[in-house]
């Protein structure tokens, strides 16, 4: 009789349930957001999106009890709304929520609502590389033929840089020319001051420096007198 009651008790509630409150709110975490500018004015206009702030969202959704209940963020993408985006810069852009089969549901709420996405342009630039080695010490009567320090390598860069640096920190005092490699490219501006990378993409290269050691010594000077007159 007990397990009856709690079987014919808990269909009733079920029936209930469905009868009187037929839909039902769901609230899911982590969706992942995306934002794509396939066939926007963002796209038309040559801009690329560089980064954006939020990289998912909570969201209550309201829908069919027996459908909502089997609904997860898996089922769920989160789009940025990229409309009338013509020039580089940050945008605020709002936030939508969608099934990615056909899930039937309603949309609540989405929190954040809105993204700051970063569009810019992308561009390529091919600059001269400078060499630089400042850890490098040179023995007593050798120094640095600076006309002839140079590096080579393959390269492409963004925006903003007026020079870049293959510099290595490799530490060593030279008596005679060496040829140093290194990986690490520095980008600066105009006014020498270094350049964020962290957006950059470029060929990844190995540079070579090659450091040219001039021999210098300090001597005596003495002369010598020729037809000089006598008694001078």
């Amino acid at each position: 009789m007990m397990a009856t009651s709690v079987a014919i008790a808990i269909v009733l509630w079920f029936v209930i349930s469905i009868a009187i409150y037929p839909t039902t709110p769901r609230t899911l975490h982590h969706v992942p957001l995306k934002v794509e500018i396939a066939g926007t004015s963002a796209e038309e206009n040559g801009l690329s999106v560089i980064d954006y702030d939020v990289q998912d969202v909570t969201v209550q959704i309201e829908g069919n009890r027996s459908k909502v209940g089997n609904i997860d963020a898996n089922n769920l993408t989160a789009t940025a709304v990229v409309e009338n985006v013509t020039s580089a810069g940050t945008k605020k852009l709002s936030i939508t929520v969608s099934g990615n089969e056909n899930e039937q549901f309603n949309v609540k709420s989405i929190s954040p609502s809105t993204v700051n996405v970063t569009f810019d342009k992308i561009e390529t630039y091919t600059f001269e590389i400078k060499a630089s080695a400042p850890n490098l010490t040179f023995a007593d009567g050798c120094v640095l033929d600076e006309e002839n320090f140079a590096c080579t390598g393959p390269q492409q860069q963004l925006n903003q840089v007026a020079y870049c640096v293959a510099e290595t920190q490799q530490k060593e005092q030279l008596s005679a020319s060496k040829i140093l490699t290194t990986d690490t490219l520095l980008f600066y501006n105009e006014a020498g001051t270094q350049v964020d990378s962290t957006d950059f993409t470029y060929d990844v290269a190995a540079f070579s420096l090659e450091v040219p050691v001039l021999y210098q010594k300090t001597m005596d000077i003495t002369y010598q007198i020729t037809n000089a007159p006598a008694n001078f």
